[in-house]
């Protein structure tokens, strides 16, 4: 989907938690440079959020826990808040906002590894160790960039 397509989509839905699917490639350990990784997601996520309004960051500054925003770094809006550029203006992203409340929470995940469905656990086999370990989502992470030709679907 080109960056128009996705905004027409979007900019109506502000707010609102929206079903998006996009895929992401992950770099595989040397030993395994031919190896095609890549994993698709699919869940409920908000957009065209300002982030100052959130209420964690309004009570994060408030306390002093928190900075108040920058732009993101190596990246400026075009479209605030919906859509990002690299510096060079060479990738466009679109700002996801995570889901609140309940089972929608939780994004549906496929592996794939060179193309045929797979386990996490394969697909983690051809990781470096450290790409491959579990992390932890930061709780001041409220928000996340995915590149838009990366978005397969919206609705």
């Amino acid at each position: 989907m080109n960056p128009t397509q996705i905004l027409s989509l979007v900019q109506p839905q502000s707010g609102r938690h929206i079903s998006i699917s996009f895929k992401s490639e992950a770099k595989p350990a040397a030993a395994f440079k031919e190896v095609k990784l890549e994993k698709f997601t699919t869940g409920a996520y908000r957009v065209g959020i300002n982030f100052e309004n959130l209420k964690g960051v309004k009570e994060g500054i408030a306390n002093g826990d928190r900075e108040i925003p920058q732009a993101p770094n190596g990246k400026k809006w075009v479209q605030f808040p919906f859509h990002l550029q690299n510096l060079a203006e060479t990738t466009d992203y679109l700002r996801l906002y995570f889901p609140t409340g309940g089972s929608i929470q939780i994004p549906e995940v496929t592996y794939k590894v060179n193309g045929k469905e797979s386990s996490k656990e394969e697909y983690n086999s051809f990781l470096t160790p450290s790409a491959a370990a579990p992390k932890e989502r930061d709780p001041n992470m409220d928000c996340f960039d995915v590149k838009m030709e990366n978005v397969l679907s919206i609705g």
